[in-house]
């Protein structure tokens, strides 16, 4: 199973100046688009800067925003870290290892952390906990682009998350 968690992602149970709800509505649309109905080894986990840890069906989408931000107000407080089960990738662009496909043969069934935002930089605590630090390229990607390559990357391993 491969679980993707949007780490401190921008979007708030009341519209703010520096939500990105398209962060999370993008994101569910990359892993249709890529595994299309074949979504049963993939979780997502959104967890929000403020601290709030939902799990959108993959399979389905979500409306619009107002939906999303309905969904975030039933949703729990959850540190971050207790959403990260072993073996834990750290997408960063200050990453050590490139060779994604490689990394998706070595743990084929793991947490893959990606910042949920549209600058910065993970928590120290993922970065200190993580079994590795992944960085795809020099040129920062938005945060559905990076699913889709770590989609392929699963995917390509073998039959990991299907």
């Amino acid at each position: 199973m491969l679980r993707i968690v949007l780490a401190e992602t921008q979007v708030s149970t009341v519209p703010r100046p520096d939500d990105h709800p398209e962060i999370v509505l993008r994101s569910l649309d990359a892993i249709r688009e890529v595994c299309g109905d074949d979504v049963g080894g993939i979780r997502l986990v959104v967890h929000t800067h403020e601290g709030r840890a939902f799990e959108p069906a993959v399979t389905d989408r979500i409306p619009d925003e107002a939906a999303l931000r309905s969904l975030l107000r039933r949703s729990p407080h959850r540190p971050l870290r207790t959403l990260l089960e072993p073996p834990v990738v750290a997408m960063t662009p200050s990453g050590e290892r490139s060779d994604i496909d490689a990394l998706a043969r070595e743990f084929p069934e793991a947490t893959v952390v990606i910042g949920g935002f549209v600058e910065g930089e993970l928590p120290e605590e993922v970065l200190r906990i993580a079994d590795a630090r992944v960085s795809l390229g020099p040129k920062l990607l938005v945060v559905w682009a990076v699913i889709e390559r770590v989609l392929r990357s699963w995917t390509r391993s073998g039959e990991n998350v299907r």
